[in-house]
């Protein structure tokens, strides 16, 4: 009986960040160019949390003021997606935003799947700083760039935006 060989901690974590099937984030995950054709499927599975952009509906889109937006997957398997936000100008991190409502896609609506770190942001509070139980909003880190077809919408959240219940 062989005695199992012991791997190096520093490589395991090369392995996986250097690997196209680690899951954890969007680049690692999905290829650099995953476009989806409007009305294919995906090539791989869509998971909870993923970031895509989306046609919106033309009641939206006019809105909007583009026909796309991007939103988190809340339900992959139901394509219930809430639309993102913006709330600093320039920022690539992307908000839930608080203005629009969840809406529920057909799969042919999903255009790509955007390459995204999520991630949460502390909401911070009267009472103090980051601590044990605090509460947090979910966000996404783009590291690509949004299509020139989609919207950046911007929220302005301001000071006291959390403290009065929105986020």
């Amino acid at each position: 009986m062989s005695t199992p060989k012991l791997l190096n901690p520093l490589t395991l974590a090369h392995q996986a960040l250097t690997s196209n099937h680690n899951p954890r984030h969007g680049l690692l995950r999905r290829a650099a160019n995953s476009s989806i054709s409007p009305g294919a499927q995906p090539d791989e599975p869509l998971f909870d949390k993923d970031c895509v952009e989306f046609v919106l509906p033309p009641e939206l889109a006019e809105s909007y003021g583009k026909p796309h937006c991007l939103g988190g997957l809340l339900d992959a398997e139901s394509l219930w997606v809430q639309p993102l936000c913006v709330r600093e100008i320039g920022s690539t991190e992307w908000y839930p935003d608080s203005r629009a409502e969840p809406l529920y896609l057909e799969s042919d609506q999903i255009v790509k799947v955007m390459d995204t770190y999520p991630s949460q942001r502390p909401i911070p509070s009267l009472g103090g700083g980051i601590g044990y139980g605090a509460e947090a909003v979910d966000c996404w880190e783009l590291q690509e760039e949004v299509s020139s077809e989609c919207a950046i919408p911007f929220e302005d959240t301001g000071m006291g935006f959390h403290q009065k219940g929105w986020s």
